[in-house]
């Protein structure tokens, strides 16, 4: 039977969360598809998970190589896909068992739909549901959700092949961001929505992207929202083209983004604690969106500064930005990390 749905899995280095999301595709109601997994150069046994559940099952297809990146490793699934439904899934997620079949039907029923998503259930490491988390519904808002931030999240989507393909599919200067990138540009086209239904054990961890690359993250989202705005009014996207990320002092970051110096000063504070960043980054307005991240950062620093001054400032800064939050931010930079396996990673019950 040839397939109707390509499931496109990145995976690298997610032995904890590997076999658990990969049995969650293969247990849909909904089974006609071909899962097509390229491990990205994992070093940490991976790849041997891999090779068990591909010799299991036929509907898996692997290619195992070196590691090239997200954004590479995106576009050679949307090159090796054959079908023109595509479901995203990530390698430390959980899809709930009708996920695919309630997404089939919403396409097949909306020719003019480009895209669906899911709502979603927030996981911990260890599958404990920590909260739900929310995506509007309906296509116009969704479209203007895009302009505020993330509207449709990946892990959760099914596109057609032909919409990725119309633009280009992912862009790698818009690093740690380029999903958001590909929405907003395959938004510009047609129609996105977000389903009513609960398809996705969504999980957060210290290894996850928006964790470990939150302000890059934020610095691409800035650059995919002033793009976008360029391409509405007709004018020309000076990223087009571009093969890597903008650094923070390029002309067109500096022009189209302006916190800029904010994600340079965060930057450089991550790898050094040093007086000049901190001291931008006190003088900095910082608006509401950004706070979370340099709330974090300002905890960090605190905790590896001597007591000074500039540091009595930066506590200060910190504690108006949110007693509540400055108190679960010094909590989570002082607990011990914890190490992960594939024991304590269960797939949670289904709420």
């Amino acid at each position: 039977m040839t397939p109707e749905v390509t499931v496109m899995m990145p995976v690298h280095n997610a032995r904890p969360y590997v076999q658990t999301a990969v049995e969650s595709i293969l247990g849909q109601t909904f089974s006609n598809f071909r899962l097509l997994v390229v491990d990205d150069g994992s070093d940490d046994g991976s790849g041997e998970i891999l090779d068990e559940l591909a010799r299991a099952d036929a509907r898996v297809q692997l290619i195992r190589r070196e590691r090239r990146g997200q954004v590479e490793t995106r576009n050679e699934l949307l090159a090796r896909a054959t079908t023109e439904l595509l479901a995203c899934a990530d390698a430390d997620d959980i899809s709930l068992p009708n996920r695919l079949a309630d997404q089939v039907q919403r396409m097949k029923k909306d020719p003019d739909l480009h895209a669906i998503g899911c709502q979603l259930h927030v996981v911990d490491h260890t599958g404990l549901i920590l909260r739900d988390l929310r995506r509007p519904v309906g296509a116009e808002v969704v479209r203007a959700a895009f302009k505020r931030g993330t509207a449709v999240s990946q892990p959760s989507a099914m596109i057609r092949r032909s919409a990725l393909l119309a633009i280009g599919g992912y862009r790698s200067c818009y690093e740690h961001a380029e999903d958001y990138d590909m929405f907003i540009r395959v938004a510009e086209n047609g129609k996105i929505d977000n389903g009513e239904f609960f398809g996705i054990y969504y999980r957060v961890h210290d290894d996850s992207v928006s964790h470990r690359h939150a302000i890059r993250q934020m610095a691409s989202a800035d650059l995919a929202r002033a793009t976008h705005a360029l391409r509405i009014a007709g004018r020309p996207d000076p990223t087009h083209g571009l093969r890597s990320a903008l650094p923070y002092e390029d002309p067109i970051m500096k022009a189209l983004v302006p916190s800029a110096a904010i994600y340079a000063a965060l930057e450089q504070l991550r790898d050094e604690p040093s007086a000049d960043p901190l001291r931008k980054l006190l003088g900095a307005r910082i608006d509401r969106r950004q706070s979370r991240c340099v709330q974090r950062a300002l905890v960090d620093v605190l905790l590896r500064r001597d007591l000074d001054a500039l540091s009595l400032l930066a506590l200060i800064r910190a504690v108006s930005m949110g007693p509540g939050r400055f108190m679960r931010c010094v909590g989570t930079a002082v607990r011990k990390p914890r190490r992960l396996s594939v024991a304590n990673s269960e797939t949670p019950a289904p709420a």
